[in-house]
């Protein structure tokens, strides 16, 4: 079935009338929490403030450094924060294989720091902040690709309130609805002027390149009982589709293998699509600060430059309330105290400081950045290596249920939907043969396991608990052996188990570690040469002693000669 362009700008506006609500309170808190973001239920001029009636910068600070924290924490550039695994475990035991997921890890994380993923990510994580974020993956453009003459990955992000979401059955986002508006220009180098609307092909005929058309993308699942009456991308199981709002025109139809979208919540409420983030729960606090601090300029303009108060007969020329300004003043018989003195409010602004600290240190608590910033502002001479990293480690656990909301909603997919676009672009290596044998029913299928600092710092409890064990262990194996001559203790201990969990949890490369059947067999060589030496020192000692009891043999057989 062909798409239907009345009918998605029709679900645009129905969508759009039930986040309305939603809408309305993000537009007040982005002045304040993120000021890119304001103007969302209009239009905002470009170029024109979107901070007026913003008096403190604490909440849009704090946004900012919450989410460059956890953005450097569970995608930093810089390493590998995520590797992909076979979901056999007896599969990952094969040093082929482990060497094969471990280069389409490097692949993969080549091609993000080559692609916009960056820069795109953290966008979202600033709207995930105020409730919902939206990252959708896509091949690189053809435009680009006849630029750069590669294949890759592009990531596309639309700011909050200018997109609109839908779930499934199991309360998963299915489908994306989000609007954007090109120029003439823009619509035409990408579409070609033959696929355009008679609009836009007037525009450019007209040279009026940079007029802009309002354009609504519509991602969503194709219905399964439907009869499929097209092949290719128009017969993918999620419909895409490109319209020209106002003419109700279709630029483009097609189609996804996968959904392609990621849209990441803070937190839902029942029967609600959108989410509701960090930024909500202090906007309170946000208004009220931004009211204590205005009301503070007030009262200190007032000190700074009081109103004067006048006696109501008094005979005096122009105020000139400036340095060296001179005021005339005729006075008969009072003091010039009596005829004019600045206005006192009587505020005691202390007490404003106090409150307001306190709303700044509530916002902070929101987005955790006092454990943020504790982490940044310690000194070496404060306390030892150790004792920083087990605070590391706490502030990670602290963020660890927020993290697994963003892994759930964001991160899955969006190795789900990058590996299969790599490898459908053939920018992985062919698998080892011997991985073929454990693909079932699903065919081949790799999950993805995370190894950004949050997560260590969750796992880092059973390497803890490891060594700790081990070396309570070691004081009971010395106990037993001066009381009993031997040690059994350590039988209960499997190393080789304990180092390979270590590695694991450490994210340590499969190409520095063995596989248990090297393993095996750099033990029975050693096992072998052992045995070899050992026979060597028995044939050794056998031949001294035989050198020893030859004189005695030679004197015994020249006695009995004598005789």
């Amino acid at each position: 079935m062909s798409a239907d362009a009345r009918q998605v700008c029709k679900r645009w506006d129905t969508l759009n009338n039930d986040a309305t609500p939603h809408f309305s309170r993000l537009d007040q808190m982005a002045p304040f929490t993120a000021p890119s973001r304001a103007g969302i239920l209009s239009d905002r001029v470009p170029g024109h403030s979107i901070t007026d009636d913003v008096y403190d910068s604490t909440p849009s600070f704090a946004a900012g450094i919450s989410a460059k924290y956890i953005s450097g924490s569970i995608t930093n550039p810089a390493a590998i924060w995520s590797r992909f695994k076979n979901r056999n475990p007896e599969a990952n035991k094969i040093d082929s294989i482990r060497e094969w997921q471990e280069e389409c890890t490097n692949r993969w994380h080549a091609e993000l720091n080559r692609s916009n993923f960056y820069q795109a990510h953290y966008q979202v994580l600033i709207d995930w902040l105020m409730g919902t974020g939206l990252n959708i993956v896509m091949e690189t453009p053809i435009s680009e690709q006849a630029r750069t003459r590669k294949k890759g990955l592009y990531f596309i992000t639309e700011k909050i309130g200018r997109f609109l979401l839908a779930e499934d059955p199991t309360g998963q986002v299915s489908t994306v609805y989000r609007k954007f508006s090109y120029t003439a220009e823009q619509i035409v180098r990408r579409w070609t002027l033959e696929k355009c609307s008679d609009k836009v092909k007037k525009a450019w005929s007209e040279m009026r390149l940079d007029e802009r058309f309002e354009i609504i993308h519509a991602i969503e699942p194709r219905d399964p009982s439907a009869k499929r009456t097209y092949s290719g991308a128009k017969g993918y199981p999620w419909a895409s589709c490109y319209v020209i709002r106002d003419e109700k025109f279709i630029l483009e139809e097609s189609g996804f293998e996968e959904f392609p979208a990621q849209a990441p919540r803070y937190e839902k409420c029942a029967g609600e699509v959108l989410g509701r983030g960090p930024a909500e729960v202090c906007f309170p606090d946000t208004k009220t600060l931004n009211a204590a601090k205005r009301m503070g300029f007030e009262d200190w303009a007032l000190k700074i430059r009081p109103p004067t108060m006048v006696a109501h007969d008094a005979i005096m020329g122009k105020l000139r309330l400036v340095p060296a300004g001179l005021i005339n003043l005729r006075i008969a018989g009072r003091t010039i105290g009596d005829s004019m003195a600045p206005y006192q409010t009587g505020s005691h602004p202390e007490v404003s400081q106090i409150k307001e600290e306190e709303l700044r240190k509530s916002i902070r608590q929101a987005f955790f950045v006092d454990q943020i910033l504790m982490m940044m502002e310690v000194e070496k001479t404060e306390m030892t290596a150790y004792e920083f990293s087990k605070k590391l480690e706490l502030m990670n656990r602290i963020l660890g249920p927020v993290y697994q909301q963003l892994v759930y909603e964001d991160l899955n997919r969006l190795h789900d939907r990058g590996f299969a676009l790599m490898w459908r672009m053939g920018l992985f290596s062919p698998p080892p043969r011997e991985i073929f044998e454990f693909v079932g029913d699903e065919g081949l299928v790799l999950d993805t396991e995370f190894v950004s600092p949050l997560v260590l710092a969750q796992k880092a409890g059973d390497v803890d608990a490891i060594m700790q064990g081990t070396m309570e262990v070691a004081k009971i194996g010395a106990l037993e052996k001066e009381l009993t001559g031997y040690t059994e203790v350590f039988d209960l201990i499997d190393t080789d188990k304990s180092a390979r969990l270590i590695f694991d949890i450490r994210g340590v490369p499969a190409t520095v570690t063995r596989s248990e059947d090297e393993v095996k067999s750099i033990r029975d060589a050693r096992q072998e040469k052992q045995g070899e030496e050992e026979q060597q020192q028995n044939v050794a000692a056998a031949a001294q002693g035989l050198g020893a009891v030859a004189p005695f043999i030679k004197a015994v057989g020249d006695q009995r000669q004598a005789a």
